[in-house]
């Protein structure tokens, strides 16, 4: 080989050499590329961490005080699984979301934090999905909203408070005490037991559908509107659903089923504005409804098209606000409150209550009983009626 052609060949392996090394170099920065998006998506978490990218848990986070803060709209907080943890103690908060929209908790169990497992607050919007928020409550606070969903052995809703915000529960386990304020408020073919109780404040156009009450109280407050109550099953519980009047767009049972209560709904005296029909009322053993009202205006709506079987078999001694005992298929008292003390002016006595078409077989006492003056006969009631003489009912 020549001196000339040793040069030659020298001077050509550098130039391979650099485009070997851009080649590799530029697969390396891609490796890196993908690297950090991975790691930006599985990032170590800590307590106290202010998150503004969507992360996933790789292991259980147990916190003493405060969990995780969302810092950012669009974040998904996926726990992989895991268990976000408190302790149990304090004001402390598992996930905590502020003014900010479109956040996602799924997949895993948020427990044991003294104030709130999940947080939402100042119009943030939260979606829980498959998360188990057990021994500790869900908060929603102030123009936001917060959607609870997964399946029965998925999602577990252990309490909560809520108030001018909006909740969702959808295929849910819910246990616990539920209380809310001055919002719409719908669960959707969940399971609600285990002594638990919802209260519900000035809700309005709620929709509570296909759902199992077991041993779980619903109050519906007054000045609640525009809410439905469908398909549901409510038992095992001394009075299952309570409600009060209604001054504008009237809230609406129908089409479910009262079985094995003590008293199937209760009216809080103050019966206006709602709608009462096509409803089972089923073993109930003090009454199927005890419709008490100390309201003058009348309810436009007529309790109606209800089936009675076998309520009243077993009256626990409860009477009425004129010390009538209750017992039966719908048992229905009126009365008038004075508007102050004497003298005064004449209190406005309270509307009768109008029934159209209920039937019912077996029932201890009456199918029906309101004294005269105090019911309104529809037609179609079929069953005994009582007192007797003069109901101002007739039922055949």
């Amino acid at each position: 080989m020549t001196a000339e052609s040793v040069t030659k060949t020298t001077l050509c392996r550098p130039r391979a050499t650099r485009g070997a090394f851009v080649a590799v170099l530029s697969a390396f920065m891609t490796f890196v590329a993908a690297t950090a998006v991975q790691a930006g998506t599985n990032a170590a978490v800590g307590c106290g961490d202010v998150l503004t990218s969507s992360v996933t848990l790789t292991a259980d986070l147990s916190c003493p005080g405060d969990g995780l803060t969302v810092g950012a709209d669009d974040v998904t907080v996926n726990l992989g699984g895991h268990t976000l943890s408190g302790g149990g103690t304090g004001f402390s908060t598992g996930v905590s979301v502020i003014g900010h929209k479109g956040v996602t908790v799924r997949n895993g169990t948020v427990t044991g934090f003294g104030d709130a497992g999940v947080r939402a607050a100042q119009g943030a919007t939260v979606t829980l999905s498959r998360v188990r928020a057990t021994g500790t409550r869900l908060v929603g606070e102030y123009d936001g909203s917060m959607t609870v969903t997964g399946s029965p052995a998925t999602c577990l809703m252990d309490g909560g408070y809520f108030r001018f915000t909006t909740l969702t529960v959808d295929h849910c386990t819910v246990r616990g005490s539920i209380t809310t304020i001055v919002e719409r408020v719908s669960v959707r073919s969940s399971r609600l037991g285990d002594g638990g109780s919802l209260m519900l404040s000035s809700a309005q156009d709620g929709v509570f559908t296909g759902n199992v009450f077991d041993d779980f109280s619903v109050t519906l407050g007054a000045d609640s509107s525009n809410n439905l109550f469908s398909d549901n099953v409510f038992r095992n519980s001394y009075a299952p659903l309570w409600v009060d009047k209604t001054d504008h767009t009237p809230n609406t049972i129908e089409n479910n089923v009262f079985r094995n209560n003590g008293i199937g709904l209760v009216s809080g005296n103050r019966f206006h504005n709602l709608i009462v029909r096509g409803n089972l009322f089923a073993d109930n053993s003090t009454a199927g409804m005890l419709i008490e009202n100390s309201s003058p205006t009348p309810n436009p709506y007529p309790i109606a098209d209800n089936i009675l079987r076998h309520n009243g078999y077993a009256p626990n001694g409860q009477t009425d606000h004129g010390g009538n005992p209750v017992q039966g298929g719908i048992h229905v008292f009126t009365y008038t409150v004075p508007k102050g003390p004497a003298p005064g002016p004449d209190p406005d006595p309270a509307a009768p209550i109008p029934l159209a078409r209920n039937t019912g077989r077996g029932n201890g006492g009456f199918l029906i009983w309101g004294k005269q003056g105090q019911v309104v006969d529809g037609g179609g009631n079929q069953g005994p009626c009582g007192p007797q003489p003069g109901t101002g009912l007739v039922c055949r």
